[in-house]
């Protein structure tokens, strides 16, 4: 048998909770190093640390990017009187807003881009890292050894923390595919001990040739 090319773990896999609640809050206070600089960088519809911040241009009040979403679809109303433009009322001081006055942080005043950028915020999963809020949440999606991710391989959908997948599943996945370096066709790593090149490459121009024939 042919040489088999061992598969390199893909490091950057998302976790499964990218579309929890808890990546549509902002960071909890407890996980903001030192506690918030002021009151005015907390989202008062989830009383986090904004992530993805956005801010309203007529009042200046910060929220969760999702958070505002979520607010302005459940309480927006049609406005008067042309009643053609949907609005809402801030959560903090009331003050009516439409879409278009929800801006996003490159349009922040440029201390409160500073500010915010040095605030320190730790992983939220407990491992021990630490970083300013665009960095944590990267770092929580893509990077954390405690995200919880599924395994990789087609067809299997083990779900476990990220060091696990890495050290233990993924290498002794029944679904884990390996390249034969002869006839440079994937094959499971359950099979690699009986694996026949010639057999599997007749397998393969069988197939195509029923492709061609009835496609």
């Amino acid at each position: 048998m042919a040489d088999l090319i061992p598969v390199i773990f893909p490091k950057k896999i998302a976790t499964t909770e990218i579309n929890s609640p808890d990546f549509e809050a902002g960071f909890d206070e407890k996980n903001v190093v030192g506690g918030f600089p002021n009151n005015y960088f907390m989202c008062s519809i989830c009383e986090g640390l904004p992530r993805h911040p956005v801010f309203l241009d007529k009042c200046g009040h910060l929220f969760c990017e999702m958070c505002m979403k979520q607010h302005f679809k459940i309480n927006s109303k049609l406005n008067a009187p042309f009643l053609t433009i949907r609005a809402a009322t801030c959560p903090t001081c009331k003050t009516e807003f439409t879409l278009g006055d929800v801006l996003v942080f490159d349009c922040f005043q440029t201390w409160a881009k500073a500010i915010y950028k040095t605030i320190q915020v730790s992983c939220p999963f407990d491992c021990e890292y630490k970083g300013n809020p665009f960095e944590v949440d990267h770092h929580q999606v893509f990077e954390c050894p405690l995200r919880r991710i599924q395994c990789p391989n087609e067809g299997c959908g083990e779900i476990q923390p990220a060091y696990m997948m890495e050290a233990d599943h993924f290498p002794q996945c029944p679904c884990l595919r390996i390249y034969c370096t002869a006839c440079k066709l994937p094959v499971l790593a359950s099979e690699r001990i009986t694996h026949d090149c010639k057999s599997r490459m007749n397998d393969a121009i069988q197939s195509t040739i029923n492709f061609a024939l009835y496609h």
